[in-house]
């Protein structure tokens, strides 16, 4: 009885501390009021939350700290491919939460903290981390992939709150729920906030490259072996396309691919309008193809 007394005060000083860190936001749009949680992660009011909670939100944006502390927030940036958005508040803040570096682990404690339906502010949930390297569909464009998967009670108002582990460090930004069963969370995870976020605070977006392309993984067999990669599904059509449905792409500026993770990793801003060789192959036989990648649009595919 005794460790499962230190397990509950432990666990009961963790949500305690983590909680400074997790603010409420209000904000109004069109359609009426919405509310979502969020996270400060540093001294100088910078707040993490999911874009779907603050797009289309008419400024300011109000928010309630710890200790029912309310003040007002602007939209620094916001990116829709990773739903992922950046505020600040108008003072500095103390309390503030750190991600965590290394990734998440299967069947590892984790709680998650928010404001579900925006009427029950700091409340804690706790879970496991129940799946791993998810991939979330979206509305438009592209899906979130290497999301955390958690069976903490995640619900409308939870999203942008964040995802911690048993020493408080975030391990994702919580983001939605699948509606067809109970206890299927999704966290958008730290590694992606981390790669996010110095473009959010210098330009207030992320810029990509893209091929233009819809793709799929498949096995194809060429030179007598059946490699892994990426068959094109859907590509432009006319004077000048490179791609044409069937082709299937093994290596982007010399390097295998084998998910669509893969493309979207390698698009960076840097690519945009510079050739890029592809190798794919087509009807059995390798070839090598020079791309000018464009800047990705919401609308766009890989």
């Amino acid at each position: 009885m005794r460790s499962l007394a230190d397990f509950s005060a432990n666990l009961a000083r963790l949500a305690a501390s983590a909680m400074r860190g997790v603010v409420t936001i209000f904000g109004r749009t069109s359609d009426g009021e919405v509310a979502g949680s969020g996270f400060l992660i540093d001294a100088h009011g910078h707040i993490v939350t999911n874009n779907h909670v603050i797009e289309d939100v008419e400024p300011p944006l109000d928010v309630v700290l710890h200790g029912d502390i309310r003040r007002t927030a602007s939209v620094l940036g916001s990116d829709p491919w990773t739903d992922l958005a950046l505020l600040r508040v108008d003072r500095p803040i103390r309390a503030h939460l750190r991600l965590r570096s290394a990734p998440a682990r299967l069947g590892e404690l984790c709680l998650a903290l928010g404001s579900p339906l925006g009427v029950y502010p700091e409340s804690a949930s706790i879970g496991v981390v129940s799946g791993i390297a998810r991939t979330i569909p979206q509305e438009v464009g592209r899906p979130i992939f290497h999301a955390i998967q958690t069976d903490c009670a995640i619900n409308p108002g939870n999203s942008g709150g964040p995802l911690v582990d048993a020493r408080g460090l975030v391990l994702g930004a919580n983001n939605c729920c699948d509606a067809r069963a109970a206890n299927i969370g999704f966290a958008v995870p730290a590694e992606t906030i981390q790669a996010v976020l110095a473009d959010l605070q210098k330009s207030g977006r992320v810029v990509r490259a893209t091929l233009d392309v819809t793709v799929t993984r498949a096995n194809v067999a060429v030179e007598g072996k059946t490699l892994a990669g990426l068959q094109v599904v859907k590509a432009p059509k006319g004077p000048g396309a490179h791609f044409r449905p069937g082709d299937v792409i093994l290596r982007i500026g010399g390097r295998r691919v084998r998910h669509p993770h893969d493309i979207f990793s390698l698009l960076t801003k840097d690519c945009i309008g510079r050739p890029m060789p592809i190798e794919v192959v087509r009807r059995g036989e390798r070839r090598q193809l020079t791309v000018h990648p464009r800047e990705l649009r919401h609308d766009s595919r890989v």
